[in-house]
């Protein structure tokens, strides 16, 4: 499951966090658009060429902090601490993937 993708908070987040067989593994991107991505329906096909053009022309650029292109692997509390150091260097961390991990960690 992820609580977290590239995409989320229309494409602002640095991290993709998910769940796996290894554990809760985050992935911290090294890059980040500039400007906002169109906002809309996914389903809909016009809104989706839009998106994709956006995706393809938009300017990226490198974020520049010490943990640009690392991954972690842990359990709930190792990665609710690492997600907070990130958020404290700069990286956008969806502000709900904080919460949805404390309580899946609470709810075992």
């Amino acid at each position: 499951m992820a609580y977290c993708r590239w995409s989320s908070d229309n494409w602002k987040s640095d991290v993709y966090v998910f769940e796996s067989d290894r554990g809760v593994e985050i992935h911290v991107a090294g890059m980040r658009y500039l400007g906002e991505a169109p906002q809309g329906d996914y389903f809909d096909p016009v809104h989706f060429q839009k998106l994709q053009n956006w995706l393809e022309e938009t300017e990226r650029i490198k974020i520049g902090g010490p943990s640009d292109g690392h991954s972690y692997v842990g359990d709930y509390e190792e990665t609710i601490l690492t997600l907070e150091r990130l958020k404290s260097e700069g990286y956008h961390v969806p502000s709900y993937v904080i919460e949805d991990l404390i309580e899946d960690m609470q709810n075992g």
